[in-house]
């Protein structure tokens, strides 16, 4: 059967909502297993050594206890603290508890330091400090209390207050087992049995399990019934595993009876018993099981082993909500409200308890909330917020969300179509055992979409589906009709196609299958009659196939006497029922007259509508019909007939529906759109896109207005490298000829302005034109150059910034175009023109993207994603909402989130396909982009050859990223002054162009004067225009020439303006600056404490330069507490960036013994490496030892070069000591 027809009945056949036909239990899905219990929690198992640290306090005489724990007494300090902590002695308090404690503690009393290091770890009458828990544990359980040696175990495995350390973790946590500590054993258990601090070894597992339940640890019996009925200790061995939860529960723990009751519902080891089930549940949940009461609840709601009762179950999940759930309890209790199952039915308050539950990790919430979104009938359906609450639980590891995203990919709802990631996510689900993840494979499979087809595969997957799925059971029949060789099974074909039915007699595609096989014999004796009996049936219950297929067989003369009439009648029924094939062939009756009438007027009706349907030849013959001098409401039919065939991979179509929108034919103009759907056609098949663009121009005629259309499109031709060599000198002269014709379309002013803007020499002048151009093609009504003016003025391109006179040209583009409305909303929205406007440019822009504009949606996203703090949900649903309309901006943005994992996790593959993606679907912005990753190896290999190809073309197209490149490589690498030169001229290109990296690039190099003469004034102009997209990086530029003196003298006070803005915008260095500026006081008060404030931000980014500026703060007591120990750590991380300004102050501790041990020959040894790399820290403690005479022979003249040369860098200290010696004012490289 034809691939495609298989596709869109499976998708008539699924579409609506993203249901599942059946929910398996949510409880546990994935069984019992041991990764789902915690090693660390405070106040729950094993704490029996916990408890016998707390010795009676009953009949306590507390003046006499208090006297001697006045006198020093430890033990009485210890039990006052009890009595303190006791809820029952009357002495309730919890803060005297802790100060007496730590009194305890101080004199080595382990029992009083385990106890103060519980509440340092846990909170209460202190603040949480795990560093000092773990410190208290450590004092404890050197002392031998064991209950603290597991707790520190607990800790190192954590790496909770100390470094995370297995060997240490595995040391405290043996010495506690050793000495019959229960849990510690337990632990043991877990660890080996998960591999966390040690290799996974299931038989020393058992072996601390079995030691744990020997020293009293009921748990220890349920993770042995894991490790048997898991297999793990060889084969599954359930019977096993029933006997251990058996003494787990008798001994009262909770977990066992939960997994007993589990065993009992699912018959495993035991015959299989609901009602015995429910009563383990219900001990367990006695005990305040969470999971245990989801259990019951679930009996409750099914009737199983208990009378079904809603209310009930509802009532349970409710007293589960406190408990540790995961969320589950408020999500099933929202399922029962959502359904009106036993409580009053209430979709909002529903929704309400599913993102409560979200919140504390319910995926099956996750899963509603999915379903919820993707429901066709919702009021307030959103695709792409189904699709992120689904992603959320896909990548949980639910199988059911991995289901539901499965079938957004596969369909293209709230993402776009991608099969291939569809089948990945189905794939997981089925591992599962999600029976509907298998129908989808097996459908995936049976016609090669998102995998290559295979039969053998998609028999496995249909016959795991056919039980529960009609469409499967066909499917499966068809795999074995079509299959080759000894894999063919007609009997099996005919089976499948029968049970299909029987499943379910409504579902059409399943009884045309089963009529088929009567028609053809296949599997049953060949039976024309049935089959038509069978399409009858179907066709009488509403099947459009069935209805065609009885016109096709009544128009043939197939399997029964031709009738044209007959056949008409069926092809009209199934053409109203909405079916392309039979709307095609209808209109073939009304043009011939055979078997009704002949009617021009129907059948151009039924021959539009089969073309708007997809169908091949009648979109052929419809457009050809229309291209003969169409009025204006044909246009726009002829525009819409031509986006259905280029969607569809119709180059031709796609060229001339390009060429429509440039020209604003039948569609409103949009001039980029169309660049961009040229570029496409000619990636995709360039001759088949060549020919069709000579066409166009063949088809403009040789009046007047048709030679200004064919100089139009010649000009844009050698503009943009369309099907002849870029040329700008040539693309000038056709489009300047099409502008000054007495016709001249305003698309001509605009794309004559569009190529000035770019131009390199006599730069302003062309600017100047360039506008010029774009107004009259704006006053003309030209709304892509209307839009075009606005952003120049909106973002200071080429003109200067002016936000007014962008929201006038806006406004105009908005009456027509939503993105206008769009760019309008961002202006409002950021107060950049009306301060009290924010909320209206946020409604305005929502509006525009609702209108369903992708390049609004685009930027709708954007803003979200750009907006501080950003919103990644809206922004990733407006991204993908335009992706799925076809924008190439919104595939790049995205390619940017998962470049760098911004609101998803980082996939470099996943970005490195999108970037391709808009870079082949025309977006020339993109090639840069793709340029990286090829480069690098970003999400594919490093591919030189590619990267180079790609510069090349976005080059050619006047991309400023790529010329900035191109020209970077030739500038920089070429083996010539010639390729330097041109190098030179490319990076000049990108920065008139308004590439702001390309502007500093240009900016250093006129700084520096390399390849030109030095023009610091230039340098500075092109810093300035940077500075308002890339403000850390020219605002710091701006700032060193200041303080260089560059332009006129030194401006400190200046520099530091531009530094602190620079800083402002998160340029470490120039944070680093900021604080030092503060610390000396240089062109501003000083200030240490922003000094300090702005060394950490600039540490925050690991600045080496920060990380030794605070060291020294530290060091010396200045600006904050002195803290030697952490002035040395601050001087490591430093080193750790063999940083020599990190080793010279290192050193200087070293040497001096502060905050480390003496170390002089080391010490000296990284100030002498410092030194001698110029470091001025290094020369000014050389200096100083050398002044000092006590570590080094003394030696003033060496001392005072040294200094000299460090006040020559700036070195505080050293023109301090210059001062002291009286040498400053005749030091001209201290001045």
């Amino acid at each position: 059967m034809n691939a495609r027809v298989v596709i869109v009945v499976f998708l008539l056949l699924i579409s609506g909502s993203v249901q599942a036909v059946t929910i398996e239990s949510r409880v546990n899905r994935g069984g019992r297993g041991v990764a789902n219990f915690q090693f660390d929690r405070p106040n729950a198992l094993d704490h029996e050594l916990f408890g016998k640290m707390r010795l009676p306090v009953e009949g306590i005489d507390f003046d006499m206890l208090e006297a001697a724990a006045e006198l020093g007494d430890a033990s009485a300090q210890y039990r006052l603290a009890l009595l303190y902590e006791s809820e029952t002695a009357g002495y309730t308090n919890l803060t005297m508890a802790v100060d007496w404690f730590a009194k305890a503690a101080a004199q080595g009393l382990p029992e009083a330091a385990a106890s103060l290091a519980w509440y340092y770890d846990v909170g209460g009458p202190v603040a949480v400090d795990e560093k000092q828990a773990s410190r208290l544990y450590w004092r404890a359980a050197e002392l031998g209390n064991d209950w603290a040696a597991m707790r520190l175990a607990l800790m190192y495995l954590n790496g909770r207050g100390v470094p995370q350390d297995d060997d240490q973790a595995l040391f405290w946590m043996k010495s506690a087992a050793r000495n019959g500590v229960a849990y510690a054993s337990y632990s043991l258990g877990l660890m080996y049995a998960r591999g966390e601090g040690v290799a996974i070894d299931y038989q020393e597992a058992r072996t601390r399990f079995e030691r744990a339940a020997k020293d009293g640890n009921d748990r220890a019996m349920a993770m042995l019934g894991v490790l048997y009925e898991q297999g793990w200790l060889g084969d599954a061995d359930p019977v096993k595993a029933v006997e251990y939860y058996r003494k787990g529960a008798d001994a009262g723990d909770a977990t066992a009876q939960r997994f007993l009751g589990q065993m009992y519902n699912a018959g495993k080891g035991v015959d299989k018993d609901a009602a015995k089930a429910a009563d383990y549940y219900r001990m367990a949940a006695d005990q305040g099981d969470g999971k245990a009461m989801l259990l019951l609840g679930e009996a409750y709601e099914n009737g199983s082993g208990v009378a079904q009762d809603y209310a009930r179950a509802a009532e349970i999940y409710r007293g589960a909500q406190e408990l540790e759930t995961k969320g589950d309890a408020d999500a099933y209790l929202g399922y029962l409200i959502e359904s009106g199952l036993g409580q009053p039915q209430d979709a909002a308050k529903a929704l309400e308890l599913y993102r409560t539950a979200i919140d504390k990790g319910s995926t099956f919430a996750l899963y509603r909330l999915g379903l919820h979104y993707s429901d066709s009938e919702a009021p307030d359906r959103d695709y792409a917020l189904a699709r992120s609450y689904f992603r959320r639980g896909a990548e949980l590891g639910d199988g059911d969300c991995q289901v539901g995203l499965g079938k957004l990919y596969w369909k293209g709802r709230g993402v776009g179509v991608d099969k291939a990631e569809a089948v990945r996510w189905f794939s997981l689900a089925e591992e599962q055992g999600m029976t509907e993840a298998a129908l989808y494979l097996g459908f995936s499979y049976r016609i090669g979409e998102g995998t290559e087809q295979d039969f053998d595969k998609a028999r496995i997957y249909l016959t795991d589906a056919a039980d529960t799925y009609s469409f499967a059971a066909a499917l499966l029949g068809e795999v074995y009709a079509e299959a080759g060789g000894d894999a063919r099974d007609p009997q099996a074909a005919f089976s499948s196609f029968r049970k299909a039915v029987d499943v379910d007699a409504e579902n059409s595609y399943a009884t045309v299958r089963l009529a088929q096989a009567y028609f053809d014999g296949i599997g049953v004796k060949a039976d024309p009659e049935e089959g038509f009996r069978w399409l009858r049936k179907s066709a009488e219950s509403g099947g459009n196939e069935a209805m065609a297929r009885l016109g096709l067989y009544a128009s043939t003369g197939l399997y029964g006497p031709k009738d044209p009439e007959e056949a008409a009648r069926w092809y009209s029924r199934a053409a109203e029922a909405g079916n392309d094939y039979a709307k095609a062939r209808l209109a073939e009756i009304y043009e011939t007259g055979n078997g009704l009438p002949a009617d021009a007027d129907l059948a151009r009706k039924w021959r539009l509508a089969a073309a708007k349907g997809g169908d091949e030849a009648s979109l052929r013959i419809a457009i050809a019909a229309l291209e003969d001098d169409p009025s204006q409401e044909e246009l726009k039919t002829l525009a819409a007939l031509r986006r259905i065939a280029s969607d569809a991979g119709d180059v031709g179509a796609l060229v001339d529906l390009s060429i429509m929108q440039i020209e604003g034919r039948g569609v409103p103009d949009n001039f980029w759109a169309g660049l961009q759907g040229i570029r496409r056609a000619l990636s995709m098949d360039s001759m088949s896109a060549m020919i069709a663009i000579g066409a166009q121009t063949g088809k403009a005629g040789v009046s007047e207005g048709g030679k200004t259309r064919r100089k139009l499109l010649a000009g844009l031709g050698y503009a943009y490298g369309f099907v002849v060599p870029h040329d700008r000198v040539v693309a000038e002269a056709f489009l300047r000829q099409a502008a000054t014709a007495p016709d001249a379309p305003a698309q001509a002013h605009f794309a004559l302005s569009m190529l000035l803007r770019t131009a390199f020499g006599e730069r302003e002048k062309a600017v100047a034109e360039a506008i010029e151009q774009a107004k009259l093609a704006a006053e003309g009504g030209y709304i892509s150059a209307q839009e075009t003016l606005g952003l120049m003025f909106y973002e200071g391109n080429s003109v200067e910034r002016d936000y007014a006179a962008a929201a006038q040209w806006l406004r105009r583009a908005g009456r027509e175009r939503a993105s206008a409305r769009a760019h309008l909303g961002t202006l409002l929205a950021k107060g950049l023109v009306a301060p009290e406007a924010g909320e209206d440019g946020i409604a305005l822009m929502e509006e525009a993207a609702e209108s369903g504009d992708n390049g609004a949606q685009q930027i709708f996203g954007r803003y979200w994603a750009e907006r501080d703090p950003p919103d990644g949900v809206k922004a990733l649903d407006w991204y993908e909402r335009a992706v799925r309309r076809g924008n190439v901006l919104a595939l790049n943005a995205l390619g940017v989130v998962y470049e760098k994992g911004t609101f998803v996790e980082k996939d470099p593959e996943k970005a490195f396909s999108l970037y391709l993606r808009a870079a082949e679907g025309g977006l020339t912005t993109g090639y840069y982009d793709v340029v990286r990753c090829y480069s690098k190896g970003i999400g594919t290999a490093v591919d030189r050859e590619a990267a180079m190809s790609w510069l090349v073309r976005g080059a050619a197209a006047d991309d400023p990223a790529t010329l900035h490149e191109l020209g970077r490589r030739k500038l920089y690498q070429g083996s010539s002054d010639e390729e330097k030169r041109e190098g030179l001229t490319l990076i000049a290109r990108a920065a008139g162009q308004g590439d702001a990296w390309a502007q500093i690039e240009l900016g250093r190099i006129y700084r520096d004067g390399y390849m030109v003469e030095a023009d610091p004034g230039k340098a500075l102009g092109l810093f300035q225009r940077a500075a308002y997209e890339l403000p850390g990086k020219a605002e710091f530029l701006i700032g060193d020439l200041l303080y260089l003196g560059k332009i006129g003298e030194p401006d400190r006070a200046g520099a530091f303006r531009h530094y602190l803005k620079a800083a402002e915008a998160g340029n470490s260095t120039a944070q680093n600056n900021v604080g030092w500026y503060y610390e000396i006081g240089l062109g501003v008060e000083q200030d240490l404490e922003a000094a300090v404030k702005w060394y950490r931000k600039a540490i925050e980014q690991s600045d080496r330069y920060a990380l030794v500026a605070l060291g020294k703060l530290y060091r010396d007591g200045r600006g904050v507490s002195q803290d030697h120990a952490m002035a040395v750590s601050l001087f490591r991380r430093a080193v750790a960036q063999n940083f020599v300004g990190g080793k010279a102050n290192l050193g200087w501790m070293m040497v001096g013994g502060m905050g480390i041990d003496v170390n002089v020959p080391a010490g000296l040894a990284m100030i002498r490496q410092a030194a001698e790399k110029n470091d001025a820290d290094g020369l000014y403690y050389l200096g100083a030892l050398q002044e000092a005479g006590d570590v080094l022979p003394k030696d003033m003249a060496a001392a005072v070069a040294n200094y000299r040369k460090a006040a020559g860098l700036d070195s505080v200290e050293a023109i301090a000591a210059l001062k002291r010696l009286g040498l400053l004012e005749v030091d001209a490289a201290a001045k």
